[in-house]
């Protein structure tokens, strides 16, 4: 299966969610975004990539996952160190190898972020090949 036919089994609509715990490696004070121990923006983007990245990696091909190329994202709410936040991505798009998602992160039932998400389906070799040769230039 070419990359360009990977994403047919990916349709809109799919939504996934995951929990993750606010621990203090994501905490703006840790990360440098910020000096009070919630949940960083940084982090609140990785939570979002992660769990679109585990959403959408078991319909893919072998050899190929999705690599993140946008990210557009409010940051509404805090989350305290300690805290469990839930983050769900709903597929809202399907264009040959790009893939679009609605994002959002909540805590305790409130919205801490929502926007949008983009990857791209790519096939590993080939873009760590990709990779190789941007690096030797």
């Amino acid at each position: 299966m070419n990359t360009s036919s990977a994403s047919c089994d990916l349709k809109p609509g799919l939504v996934c969610e995951e929990e993750y715990v606010v621990t203090e490696e994501y905490s703006a004070k840790h990360i440098g975004s910020g000096t009070v121990m919630v949940l960083s923006t940084p982090s609140m983007i990785l939570l979002i990539e992660r769990t679109a990245l585990n959403c959408v990696q078991k319909y893919l091909p072998v050899n190929h996952t999705t690599v993140g190329t946008m990210v557009s994202v409010k940051h509404l709410n805090p989350a305290p160190v300690g805290g469990v936040v839930r983050v769900v991505v709903k597929l809202i798009g399907v264009e040959g190898r790009r893939l679009l998602f609605e994002v959002w992160v909540y805590y305790k039932g409130r919205v801490v972020g929502e926007g949008q998400h983009e990857r791209y389906i790519v096939e590993v070799e080939r873009f760590l090949e990709r990779v190789r040769r941007i690096q030797s230039e």
